[in-house]
């Protein structure tokens, strides 16, 4: 598993992150694997130009809240509904 691959700022631009993912998936490839699945930030243009211009597309998304009991319309955790307090 690979996490948080990325190209520094003064190597955008010239080619190192399609050689390095070529490079990726020529391995996966020689390994037996089949897919190779990323994830970005939805506001990241430069992340989103890049995984759909290299031949990924969007299968789902993923959703993130902030526990915050400091938020008061959202209620503290765990006791919306009349649910118990439980830890994720």
């Amino acid at each position: 598993r690979l996490e948080d691959a990325f190209a520094t700022e003064g190597a955008r631009h010239g080619g190192i992150g399609t050689a390095l993912l070529n490079y990726a998936l020529d391995w996966a490839l020689s390994q037996g694997y089949e897919r190779c699945f990323s994830s970005f930030v939805s506001t990241n243009i430069m992340a989103r130009r890049f995984w759909l211009g290299r031949g990924f597309r969007i299968i789902g998304h993923h959703l993130e809240r902030r526990i915050d009991e400091r938020i008061v319309w959202a209620g503290p955790l765990g006791t919306r509904l009349g649910k118990e307090r439980s830890a994720c």
